[in-house]
Parts: structure tokens; C-alpha cells; sequence
């Protein structure tokens, strides 16, 4: 009998046999991989980290790394950034997700309510992936030292409050049940998203460029990235952009708008290959 890792392997492969054609330089990986691969698999390893796993062997793509395993033989991916560790990360949303379906077999975490947030606040489906994974790597109740909470990270008492009052029309923050939620914490972080782009950055007409302000806005804070970036020789590029992040911003935020724009490839490419 094949185990979870055996059949989620095999129901790619068919995936990628069937739509080889969307994505240029693909190649299938053999059986022998397959199952030898399959069987390093633990109970924990979501299908999304199984569906790396295949397409670092499956695309030549710069966007997949080396394959690594910990003491416990659980395949890892890597992505290339020297210092991006998220495989360490990835691997454990489905663990800190109590509510997660073992049963479920999509390549991108929280994949329905992703475009679900999307089609209701017009957003872009690609943009709240990128930013889940760069915030949280998909795990719903993780909060940070500086009280950020779960999927997009989102601060009750400061984003929270304008988020929660543009979704629901009410003034207030959201609890921490509301947080912890994965459905109502992409609504916040993406309507805050938007309400970012609305009030300070809706006369900046390059699409990449606004996004790319927008991203520094949600990491930095829209309030530093005016003073900083807008103040004065304001970029009028992506390219601008970026070297003006590299020189007048922490190497944070640099990093994190960097980050969310290659996940945003990197979704394009898992939303393709979606059983």
C-alpha cells in the first residue's frame, strides 16, 4: 500500500505530465526518485512541502534551492537567499495548524481562502501568498515579540484597527481568536494592504513600483517609507526603488520586498501545477 508521501508524488507526476506544456523546461523526475524520496517523508510533511520537494527536481527554475534534510530525515527545500531559512519554517505550518486536513492534497496552504480574500477585496492572489509566506510561512498561530499575530502578522492595535474597520465597518481590533482565524487574518492583512496602496501611494501609476512601496510600507511602516523614500528624488522605477530600499532602508525591509516578490513567481508556478 503507498503512504500519503507515495500517492501525493504520484498524483504530481501526473499533474506535471498532463500540463508540461505551461511551464518551458520542465522535465519529469524519475520513479526511483519518487519513491525514494517518498519514503523520507514523515506523518508531519505537508503536501505543499512534498510539491517543493518534486519541483525543485522538476523545474529549472531559479527559484528552488538545494534539497536539505535535518537529524530526523525529513526532506527540506531551500530557497536561494543565503540567509533565507524558511524551510525550517515551511515545514512546520501543518503541525502548528490544528484545523489543517490531512485529507487535503492542494500545493499552496490555505490555498481556497487565499483566493477567496482575493476575489472579495479585488487583491491580488499572488500578493497575499507572498506576504503569508514571507510573514508566518502559513502558520496561523504564530505571534511575534512585537505582537504580531498569525497568517499576515497583523498588530491588533494598530494595523488591526483600520483593517478590522475598512472589513466590518467597526471601529475596534480584532481579538486574538479573530487573529488566529486564517480566513479573517487574510482579509486584515490584505484590506490593510490595500488601504496602504489607497492612502499613500495611489498617485504612483507603475503598478511594480506601487507594490514595491507598498511592501516597504507593510514591513517598514507607510510613515518611514514617505519620509525616507517619497520625501525628496522619489523613485519612479522598480529599479529606483530597489536602490533606494538598499540605501536608505533597514536591510529588512530590503530583504522583504526582495522576498515577496520572488514568492509571488513561486505561486505562479505552484498555482499552475494545483490538483
Amino acid at each position: 500500500m503507498l503512504s500519503p508521501a507515495s500517492k501525493i508524488f504520484r498524483r504530481i507526476e501526473s499533474q506535471l505530465r498532463a500540463r508540461r506544456a505551461l511551464l518551458p523546461g520542465l522535465t519529469l523526475a524519475t520513479s526511483a526518485f519518487l519513491l525514494g524520496a517518498s519514503s523520507q517523508m514523515t506523518s508531519a510533511t505537508s503536501t505543499f512541502d512534498v510539491a517543493l520537494s518534486l519541483t525543485h527536481y522538476t523545474l529549472e527554475s531559479p527559484l528552488w534551492g538545494q534539497i536539505e534534510e535535518n537529524s530526523d530525515q525529513t526532506v527540506f527545500v531551500a530557497l536561494p537567499d543565503d540567509d533565507d531559512h524558511s524551510w525550517d519554517a515551511t515545514i512546520q505550518h501543518t503541525a502548528d495548524n490544528p484545523s489543517h486536513d490531512d485529507d487535503d492534497t492542494t500545493l499552496i496552504p490555505y490555498h481556497h481562502e487565499i483566493q477567496l480574500v482575493a476575489s472579495e477585496l479585488d487583491a491580488d492572489a499572488s500578493l497575499i501568498y507572498a506576504v503569508t509566506k514571507a510573514e508566518s510561512q502559513f502558520r496561523a498561530h504564530v505571534e511575534s515579540g512585537a505582537g504580531a499575530v498569525g497568517l499576515m502578522q497583523v498588530i491588533a492595535d494598530r494595523a488591526g484597527v483600520d483593517a478590522y474597520h475598512a472589513v466590518y465597518n467597526v471601529k475596534q481590533a480584532p481579538n486574538e481568536y479573530e487573529l488566529k482565524d486564517p480566513y479573517i487574518n487574510l482579509k486584515l492583512g490584505t484590506a490593510y494592504l490595500k488601504l496602504l496602496e489607497e492612502k499613500y501611494f495611489h498617485s504612483v501609476k507603475d503598478k511594480k513600483l506601487r507594490q514595491a512601496l507598498v511592501l516597504a510600507a507593510y514591513n517598514w511602516g507607510p510613515v518611514n517609507v514617505k519620509k525616507h523614500l517619497m520625501n525628496k528624488n522619489a523613485p519612479r522605477t522598480l529599479t529606483e526603488a530597489k536602490w533606494a530600499l538598499w540605501n536608505k532602508a533597514p536591510k529588512e525591509t530590503w530583504s522583504y520586498v526582495n522576498k515577496v516578490m520572488k514568492y509571488q513567481q513561486q505561486y505562479d508556478v505552484l498555482d499552475k501545477l494545483d490538483v
